[in-house]
């Protein structure tokens, strides 16, 4: 039994995830009430954007003074519906966004846009 305990604890992994629920109601990715759970991804956390809480189209913004760093990154829109996440010209962040996962780390589906024109 203690072995089946340490194999659970040596391979579950550490990272979290966080889910865009957009409760902060102003598309800003640095908004910790936009995420469920509340709080802004870290760079250990799996960032899912999706339909399954907020069920219309998603337009997410990251600021010119933001930075993304997290685990893994998925844009997976469902149906016929749009999810959107931008990072404009005036980030000047470098680097705008880091995706720190060795294997599938950013994972865009149909309807999913990433839009990165930072000047870093």
């Amino acid at each position: 039994m203690i072995w089946i305990w340490i194999l659970v604890c040596a391979y579950s992994n550490s990272w979290g995830q966080k889910k865009w629920d957009g409760e902060g109601n102003d598309s800003l990715w640095n908004n910790a009430k936009n995420w469920y759970p509340d709080g802004l991804p870290l760079s250990t956390d799996s960032v899912v954007i999706d339909n399954s809480i907020f069920q219309k189209d998603i337009f997410i913004w990251v600021t010119d003074t933001t930075s993304i760093v997290v685990h893994a990154l998925t844009i997976q829109p469902s149906n016929a519906l749009r999810i959107t996440l931008e990072i404009p010209t005036n980030n000047s962040q470098n680097p705008a966004l880091s995706v720190l996962s060795k294997g599938n780390s950013i994972s865009i589906y149909p309807n999913g846009t990433l839009i990165n024109q930072s000047g870093a």
